[in-house]
């Protein structure tokens, strides 16, 4: 029998699920073979082996009596067929034939008439111009699935040559599962796959396979790749995988390859999980599906294809909506694909789009005890992430010839996520004392008002000149010993005088006296003292400003420093205080003593000792007004003066009945004043964006031989993220549903009232990895597989952190900003018009640190081994050992509890450094190794024909084992901070 081999590869990719064979006699005298297989949904996932015989025994002289067909299907589809001899009377192309139709013939007479109505009847017209007396029957014989083992198209292996637990889910069963995500559908389907759904919503689960995770969650420890065509979809912001952006109408199937397979990529440690979309080739029509259900749950799944037979369009849309279940919990989502597709002889290209915009709210977990109540409740609300993705894709596939073919894709991906968090806030009741401030009413001024006639701008004053032998003079003087030289000095030297009147032996009720001093009335000041007096004056004028400057800036804010004394008899060469008004016992006077004598310099005598120098600070004009010397108002309307202090009583908010003062957290009410203070915040709101933007190129070649499937490639991905975060104050209605409400907030809370945003990250990060890879499974005999793997890896990460001013392990709690009026006010030549004695607005705009930068490189090397054994036709025996890595993310690195060494150089302690608050809270920032894991894999799979009543059931039994090391874990620190 003359045998004629012909190719027809892009046939088999236009008929994946059904795949057309066709042998010819003449006349009525015709074969068609069907081979039906579970074909992967993509150009180039699948393979199939098939052999059939196919005997004749009616056949005419000229007709060959036995057709013997075999199709090779490699990761290119081309395809090796015997052909009758007589196929070449017909005169068209044996391309034509074996892409026929039944119904592309109607034998109906050989006149042109005759014809011209045949292609009219024909499905496909007469395009393939089949003679008339050509007819087709059709077998239909079932082969095995193949599977694409790397993230590109181009090499397939069947189950039974893989050494590891592949696991498949097919369009057809995607369908009819009506799975509402991608992450229900696999609970369903799949063995070891479990979701935990912490919080409340279908799109936002976390799941877990064989003990890793792959979810939305920022901080949760990720350690499975997902490959969405070939793209890897984990995000490079904490590694996390947002489930909502992936639509489910669009798939054309998911396959699961368990363990640390490095073919896989960075972070795969315990499996990868691929989906494949359809494409306008293999589903042509439209589908459309309409579902409802209860919580106001609607969803609309549309889809559709067409194509010429070159060209296909393929799109997808899911929208869908609902209430929730839970109070304050509705969901949105819109999704849609695209694909636009060619195929020629030996180029197929696709281009796609992936566009995805959700609004998801879950509101996480809940207490059991409001659980056991009402399980539709919620502990605070609302809890929203939006995200929005445009993600765009080119990727082709070359056929080089029978067993070689190249593939390739290049993409973009961009992606947002805005996400807003509602807590209740509790920051009060960590063991502060903190008396509820008032807001100002008309004609309170809170601000000390001083006069300032010298040439420095500070607050008028008096110098005055301490002795060093002070203390002796005053214990003469008090001793009353007349005879003693050191009175004398207190008698013929008014500034000694002065000081021992009213400092050293005063009886705090003689008013102050500074006639004694006039003469030293805003007398000169060394120019280094008086740069450092109006240095700190700026600083500390208002308390609450101060704590707006970043730790790593207030020497720049603050260059001039107190000199030590060159004797080291004094800690301080030159102090300055940060408060100006009054002592408690002090009587009512023009200057206080005891307060302002901490503010001095010294100068030298010349035979090695010094003078010290007091600055004694003029009181303020409006003293009997002002908010820092007041505590409160005495039952006969006259004021009683305090301490100054950022909680002083001037500041605070008195019960109208009992005159005591209220504090916020009623365990530290100690004056009895009562906790029930409207105003005082009561809710805390977080909202969170990260923009994220990945590009990648990669190229495979591969080779599928009779007894090598061997492929080589390569690719490059780079990433960015941006992360910022801010913080705010609200409240909580009736069922703690948070809200932003300025006009319901007290003054002083900053946090709580317009331009009020508390900014805690300016993040970003960058990562560059740049991989090579290769596969070989070698087939000695046809029941024995050996398949090795090798990736090798170089990724280089840059980040830039600029984090909020605290230094510890503890951010500073958003009440502490608060609108503090200046503790000092200065009047120039006693002019106080325009100087504000209110609430100051903190410039939150310099909360942030300086930016630091850290490098970070990381190279690996991972190899696989395994092997398959078909020890009998129903029993198939594997075993494998892989190794994966992942590297930290930019999240990570960014925001990690390191190790640093003591002081005295002992072994490392967690020791504070600069802190971050990202949406999972780590602190320091140390170099993190890459996580290694290594999985070991054993099993044992095959199929029944009869059991248990079932036909072909399949079964698997396996053992498996990973261990990991250096890896990443969320450590909670205290309040708030994870």
């Amino acid at each position: 029998m003359h045998k004629n081999n012909n190719r027809f590869a892009r046939n088999c990719q236009r008929h994946r699920q059904l795949m057309h064979f066709h042998t010819l006699t003449p006349r009525l005298k015709t074969l068609r073979l069907i081979i039906s297989a579970l074909f992967a949904p993509s150009l180039f996932m699948q393979s199939l082996y098939a052999h059939e015989t196919i005997d004749n025994t009616n056949a005419t002289a000229n007709t060959a009596t036995k057709v013997e067909t075999r199709e090779e299907t490699t990761a290119a589809t081309s395809q090796l067929v015997t052909l009758p001899s007589v196929a070449s009377q017909y005169g068209v192309s044996r391309k034509t034939l074996l892409a026929a139709e039944a119904t592309d013939a109607n034998p109906q007479g050989v006149s042109d008439a005759a014809k011209a109505n045949a292609k009219t009847l024909s499905k496909d017209k007469g395009s393939n111009n089949l003679p008339i007396d050509v007819k087709l029957n059709e077998i239909k014989v079932r082969a095995k699935r193949f599977h694409e083992i790397g993230p590109l198209p181009g090499l397939g292996l069947t189950k039974d040559e893989i050494p590891g637990n592949v696991q498949s889910i097919t369009a057809k069963e995607i369908k009819e599962s009506h799975s509402l995500s991608i992450t229900d559908l696999m609970n369903k389907k799949l063995q070891s796959v479990t979701v935990n759904d912490y919080q409340g919503n279908p799109f936002m689960m976390d799941v877990q396979y064989r003990g890793f995770t792959a979810g939305p969650q920022i901080g949760t420890p990720q350690g499975l790749s997902v490959f969405f065509d070939g793209i890897r979809v984990n995000e490079p912001f904490g590694d996390v995988v947002n489930w909502d952006l992936i639509p489910m109408n669009a798939l054309a199937g998911v396959d699961v390859f368990p363990g640390s397979n490095p073919i896989f990529g960075l972070g795969t440690l315990g499996g990868a999980f691929t989906v494949k979309t359809k494409d306008g080739f293999n589903n042509d029509g439209v589908d459309a599906e309409i579902l409802a259900g209860s919580y106001g749950r609607k969803q609309l799944q549309v889809s559709g294809g067409t194509n010429n037979g070159t060209f296909a369009l393929f799109g997808a849309g899911n929208f869908f909506l609902e209430d929730g279940w839970r109070d304050n919990s509705p969901s949105k989502v819109n999704q849609f694909f695209g694909k636009a597709s060619y195929r020629g002889e030996k180029l197929d290209l696709n281009l796609s789009t992936l566009l995805v915009g959700t609004d998801l709210v879950g509101n996480g977990l809940l207490p059991s005890e409001m659980y056991k109540q009402d399980p539709s409740s919620v502990f605070s609300s609302p809890d929203t992430t939006k995200n929005k993705l445009i993600q765009f894709q080119l990727s082709g596939a070359f056929q080089v010839n029978d067993n070689f073919n190249i593939t390739g894709q290049v993409y973009n991906r961009n992606s947002k996520r805005h996400s807003v968090g509602s807590d209740v806030y509790t920051e009060f009741s960590d063991g502060e004392y903190i008396v509820a401030p008032k807001n100002i009413a008309s004609g309170d001024q809170l601000t000390c008002l001083h006069n300032s006639h010298n040439k420095y701008g500070i607050p008028d004053y008096y110098l005055v000149e301490e002795p060093s032998n002070i203390g002796d003079i005053a214990a003469a003087v008090a001793a009353g010993d007349t005879s003693d030289p050191l009175y004398d000095i207190y008698l013929n030297n008014n500034q000694v005088k002065f000081l021992v009147d009213y400092s050293y032996n005063y009886d705090f009720v003689t008013p102050v006296d500074t006639s004694l001093i006039e003469d030293t009335f805003n007398k000169d000041l060394p120019i280094y003292y008086a740069n450092f007096v109006h240095q700190e004056f700026n600083f500390w004028k208002n308390s609450g400003a101060s704590l707006t400057i970043p730790e790593d800036q207030q020497a720049l804010v603050r260059p001039i420093t107190s000199p030590n004394l060159p004797d080291g008899s004094a800690t301080e060469f030159s102090y300055i205080g940060g408060s100006k008004g009054p002592t408690l016992n002090d009587p009512a006077g023009p200057v206080s003593v005891s307060n302002s004598s901490l503010d001095y310099f010294y100068t030298p005598n010349g035979d090695g000792t010094f003078n010290k120098h007091i600055i004694l600070t003029i009181r303020a004009r409006n003293l009997e007004k002002c908010g820092e010397a007041i505590s409160r108002i005495d039952a006969n309307g006259h004021p009683v003066y305090g301490t100054p202090n950022n909680n002083a009583p001037g500041y605070g908010t008195y019960d109208p009945v009992t005159g005591l003062l209220k504090v916020v957290d009623g365990a530290f009410d100690t004056y009895g004043g009562g906790t029930v203070i409207e105003g005082v915040p009561t809710a805390v709101i977080t909202e969170n964006t990260i923009d994220q933007l990945v590009k990648g190129s990669a190229v495979q070649f591969n080779w599928n031989l009779d007894h090598h499937k061997f492929m080589v490639g390569a690719s490059i991905d780079s990433a960015s993220a941006d992360y910022n975060t801010t913080q705010r104050l609200g409240f909580l209605d009736a069922k703690r549903n948070a809200y932003f409400d300025p006009q319901q907030a007290l003054d002083a809370y900053i946090a709580a009232n317009e331009g009020g945003e508390i900014r805690n990250n300016d993040f970003d990060g960058t990562s560059l990895t740049k991989s090579i890879y290769a596969s070989e499974t070698w087939s000695p005999i046809e029941t024995l597989h050996v398949t090795g793997a090798l990736r090798y890896n170089q990724t280089k990460v840059k980040n830039t952190l600029a984090v909020r001013e605290s230094a510890s392990l503890y951010d500073t709690p958003l009440h502490a900003y608060p609108a503090y009026p200046d503790t000092i006010g200065i009047c120039p030549n006693g002019n106080c018009n325009g100087v504000p004695t209110g609430y100051h607005k903190l410039n939150l705009t310099s909360l942030l640190n300086k930016p630091a930068t850290e490098k970070y490189s990381y190279y690996s090397l991972n190899p696989s081994l395994g092997a398959t054994w078909q020890a009998s036709p129903q029993l198939n025996i594997f075993g494998n050992v892989a190794q994966g890595t992942r590297t930290p993310s930019v999240v990570e690195l960014g925001c990690a509890l390191g190790r640093r060494k003591n002081p005295d150089g002992s072994e490392s302690v967690y020791g504070p450094g600069r802190t971050c608050s990202l949406p999972s809270a780590l602190s320091g920032d140390p170099y993190l190794p890459q996580i290694k894991a290594t999985t070991y894999d054993i099993g044992l799979r095959g199929t029944m024909n009869k059991a248990w009543g079932l036909d072909n059931v399949e079964w698997n039994l396996g053992a498996y084992r990973t261990d990991l090391r250096d890896d990443i874990y969320l450590v909670s620190l205290g309040p708030g901070r994870d």
